[in-house]
């Protein structure tokens, strides 16, 4: 997306939806997008405010905080950073798959 270079960020060239900004000072942005969702997360709160400002200005965009769940992963916050798909295994199991042989991937 051109406003994302036009923000300094960089492509990355191992995943598609990916996007980073990095300053000589080790502060890093960086910028998921699927779809019409973009998460952000960076180590300088700045960083964080000025693109956040510059996306507004450009497109309707709300603000929904925090991440807690996206594409099926959720995202517990308490002392430390907790990430499971328990939600999305429950969906699975809807389909009658309990009783399905144990993969040799998840042994």
């Amino acid at each position: 997306m051109a406003i994302f270079l036009k923000n300094g960020l960089v492509k990355c060239p191992y995943k598609y939806a990916i996007y980073v900004k990095i300053k000589k000072s080790s502060d890093t942005f960086i910028v998921c997008l699927y779809v019409d969702d973009l998460i952000f997360t960076r180590n300088n709160l700045k960083m964080f405010s000025d693109f956040k400002q510059a996306m507004i200005k450009e497109f309707e965009m709300t603000d929904i905080g925090l991440i807690s769940y996206y594409l099926g992963i959720e995202i517990k916050r308490e002392d430390v950073i907790f990430v499971n798909q328990e939600n999305f295994a429950r969906d699975v199991l809807k389909f009658k798959m309990e009783d399905c042989e144990k993969s040799e991937y998840f042994s």
